[in-house]
């Protein structure tokens, strides 16, 4: 489970790479569910919180209808 710092961390990059792409945040967090098998963000690994965010930061929606 992330603790606290992280979680803002990655939810904050998901507003990020939603505003940034013009996507739904909704969209996002689906997507991150999906690769990282967890129900919520907080319930992700901290093991797995580097890939995550390297996840975030390379996530390109360029060409999937919304």
């Amino acid at each position: 489970m992330l603790n606290q710092n992280e979680f803002n961390a990655v939810t904050s990059l998901v507003a990020y790479v939603a505003y940034a792409q013009n996507m739904n945040e909704e969209k996002i967090h689906a997507a991150f569910k999906s690769v990282f098998g967890v129900a919520d963000i907080k319930a992700l690994p901290p093991a797995q919180y580097d890939e995550a965010m390297r996840f975030l930061l390379d996530l390109r929606f360029d060409g999937v209808i919304n």
